[in-house]
């Protein structure tokens, strides 16, 4: 499956019904899309200036990381992108990343359950040790309720993840933050880049290791 989302998306919305904010919080939110650390066309580099810039810079109350149970196996690609997801957030972020599990429906005659069971008890079992929750969407409709969820306990203030403490508060180059550092190639790729006189933020293709699974997910 190709991913649909090659830019950064900010969408502004008012919440109405069971969405109780703290006093000093508004009841619009910014739902941002962003591209999939494993996207077919654009680069993991990608997602990086969003977070340095307006968007992000004064944190988030939640993440969600949308995880297709077509996947039948833990693919190389699929540990590195929860190795960026956890070193982007932090251990200070873990506790407001929801894992989302999506297209239950598309394959029959197949165990799901089992499947689930193995992410939990290895790929997923840090993030979810370090507070971050688990979430199925088994139909369109259960989306909302998700994204509810996930706002339940949104606090006085956002919560600032690792990589916009390195990338804002210590002028990190990306390469350079833990979450740079997860991404094959990266750090030769922007040597290269640099050499040839472009600004970072323009390195246009990072991770150019093809799939072992042949398929892509996208995150929120």
């Amino acid at each position: 499956m190709s991913a649909t989302t090659t830019t950064v998306q900010p969408l502004e919305l008012e919440l109405k019904g069971p969405y109780h904010p703290p006093p000093s919080r508004s009841r619009r939110v910014l739902l941002v899309d962003t591209p999939g650390f494993d996207h077919t066309t654009s680069s993991d580099y990608a997602v990086r200036p969003s977070f340095a810039n307006g968007i992000f810079s004064q944190g988030v109350d939640a993440v969600l990381y949308f995880h297709s149970m077509t996947h039948d196996v833990v693919s190389r690609e699929m540990k590195q992108d929860i190795q960026v997801l956890a070193n982007l957030c932090g251990s200070q972020a873990a506790n407001i990343v929801t894992i989302v599990t999506t297209r239950w429906d598309v394959e029959h005659g197949v165990d799901h359950q089992a499947r689930l069971k193995t992410l939990r008890e290895t790929l997923w079992k840090p993030l979810l040790g370090g507070g971050a929750t688990l979430r199925h969407i088994h139909a369109l409709g259960a989306t909302s309720d998700v994204f509810m969820e996930a706002l339940k306990n949104v606090g006085e203030t956002p919560v600032k993840l690792l990589l916009q403490e390195e990338l804002i508060d210590r002028g990190r180059a990306f390469h350079k933050t833990k979450a740079g550092r997860c991404i094959p190639n990266l750090k030769d790729t922007v040597k290269v880049w640099e050499k040839s006189g472009r600004r970072i933020d323009e390195v246009p293709v990072v991770n150019t290791t093809p799939r072992e699974d042949g398929q892509n997910k996208e995150t929120v």
